[in-house]
């Protein structure tokens, strides 16, 4: 065996080994053990997202900060398209997006208004689980490129 085909036959094994392991590096080294293995991170770019099924329920409540009055309540189906509220639906990380867009389209940091979640997600058909802390208020909170949210629990 040349030393070419030995390289070659070493770098194919260790890419075999690897690969598969990929997940638990990036929680256990990367973020040194901070991160989530059943983030959905990891789905995005992945073949497994075709074997996954999830359908999930949200709701968005206004509040008044001072008092705690709820102010108004958005069911996202009602404004969205059908396919928008679908990924939104599904895609916990989608939250708060969507409640910065109703922060800044209704003008709620000039009313001391916040905004609460109530998010449900069924994965695989494991009944519905809530994946938001329903405390959390989202006009306070930062929007992340990168890293899991405090807030959200994964089923």
């Amino acid at each position: 065996m040349s030393d070419y085909q030995l390289y070659f036959f070493v770098i194919y094994l260790a890419i075999q080994v690897l690969l598969p392991l990929r997940r638990f590096i990036k929680v256990f080294i990367i973020q040194k053990g901070k991160g989530d293995l059943m983030s959905d991170s990891h789905f995005f770019f992945s073949w497994t997202m075709m074997l996954r099924t999830s359908t999930g329920y949200v709701d968005f409540t206004v509040f008044d900060r001072n008092t705690g009055e709820v102010i108004l309540r958005f069911v996202p189906d009602e404004v969205l398209h059908y396919r928008q509220h679908l990924f939104l639906s599904k895609y916990p990380s989608c939250v708060i997006m969507y409640a910065k867009y109703l922060q800044k389209l209704h003008r709620l940091d000039e009313k001391n208004y916040g905004i609460h979640v109530y998010f449900e997600l069924n994965v695989n058909e494991r009944g519905f689980k809530k994946v938001v802390d329903e405390r959390t208020d989202f006009c306070q909170e930062k929007v992340k490129v990168v890293g899991l949210y405090d807030w959200m629990t994964y089923p």
